[in-house]
């Protein structure tokens, strides 16, 4: 059975959400003990989720405006690119709102990404391409001019002079959690997503395939020259990771390299699911709970790492199940309370205000 291309989207976007508190209640927990395996699986999604996060901010963005840019409708996209900049600064706001709570907020990043989309929309295929490689190859080029360290606590995550000029642009473009320079390049790979025709079973399957040979490709690679560099006089594991590793922090170029290829895989596989699964009660539980991604990303924020303060009252370290059965129990929550609200509304309660707002 067919179904709407966006209900697949829908079904990523709930992964990502799902992803996301997973990571971040990991974090907020400080949840580096117990079962190694746990660990480990929990750390794959690290940056991951985020990274399918944004890029299907990029494809929503090509699928609000494609029509109005192919038909080169001025008035048109002039229309959705207010509307875009009222959401980009709603986003912000509420993302500052928060981050006193919670530090590690990506909506304020989102604001500035869809103000850098806006000034995008009409750029070519190859220039979203070309701008993205430029973002993430400029990327290692700062990291060994500037200190990438300035401003970071590590001991309790905290970006001391945040709350500064000087601080928070630092933290924004360069060294904070998805910093401007190279993140921008996840939402740009993502509208260049969002204009090929993906109800097409060939460019699906090809953009499937092609990004699996390159995340294997990627991982292997970088486990490779991890395990040389860190061999060499004057190299150890930490400095190694940190260049060739696929960490989010630093976001060097083999994390967005696998990235990239994920977020495409588990786009192009959601599509599939929905599809496959389209009459299923628990498909259509997930992929509303994708349509309320926002509201589910800010509830996460303020229930979730608002009553882990609440109850711990300081940083302290917990083991990973703690902490994994404490996110899932929240995921659980999620959409049954996506089901429940959809069925008597049309958006999600932070949906809903963006929109009057936009």
């Amino acid at each position: 059975m067919k179904v709407n291309r966006i209900e697949g989207l829908d079904l990523a976007r709930a992964f990502a959400i799902i992803g996301m508190i997973i990571v971040n209640f990991k974090v907020a927990f400080n949840a580096i003990l117990g079962n190694t395996t746990l660990i480990k699986v929990t750390d794959f999604f690290d940056g991951k989720a985020a990274a399918l996060f944004i890029i299907l901010a990029g494809v929503g963005i090509s699928l609000m405006t494609n029509r109005a840019r192919i038909n080169r409708n001025n008035e048109k996209l002039k229309l959705l690119k207010s509307k875009l900049l009222k959401r980009a600064l709603f986003l912000f706001v509420i993302g500052i709102a928060y981050m006193p709570l919670w530090n590690a907020d990506i909506l304020h990043y989102y604001g500035f990404y869809i103000l850098f989309a806006v000034i995008m929309i009409n750029a070519s295929n190859r220039m979203l391409w070309l701008t993205s490689i430029a973002l993430i190859l400029i990327y290692p080029v700062l990291i060994f001019t500037f200190n990438y360290e300035a401003g970071w606590d590590w001991k309790v995550l905290e970006y001391i002079d945040f709350w500064t000029i000087k601080g928070f642009f630092r933290n924004l473009i360069f060294n904070g959690f998805h910093p401007l320079i190279p993140w921008l390049a996840f939402l740009l790979i993502g509208m260049w997503l969002g204009r090929l025709d993906l109800n097409n079973e060939k460019i699906r399957k090809k953009l499937a395939l092609n990004s699996l040979i390159i995340f294997i490709t990627a991982q292997i690679t970088s486990i490779i020259l991890v395990s040389y560099f860190s061999e060499l006089p004057g190299w150890n594991y930490e400095d190694a990771f940190a260049i060739f590793g696929t960490s989010p922090m630093p976001p060097m170029p083999f994390y967005f390299i696998v990235g990239t290829s994920f977020g495409i895989i588990v786009t192009i596989l959601s599509i599939y699911l929905a599809e496959w699964f389209a009459e299923k009660t628990w498909m259509i539980a997930l992929i509303k709970t994708g349509r309320i991604a926002l509201s589910m990303y800010f509830a996460h924020v303020i229930l979730g790492m608002g009553s882990i303060m609440i109850f711990t009252g300081e940083y302290v370290t917990w083991n990973i199940l703690y902490s994994l059965i404490h996110a899932l129990s929240f995921c659980v929550l999620t959409v049954l309370f996506a089901s429940y609200w959809l069925e008597k509304k049309q958006h999600g309660p932070l949906e809903w205000i963006m929109r009057k707002v936009s």
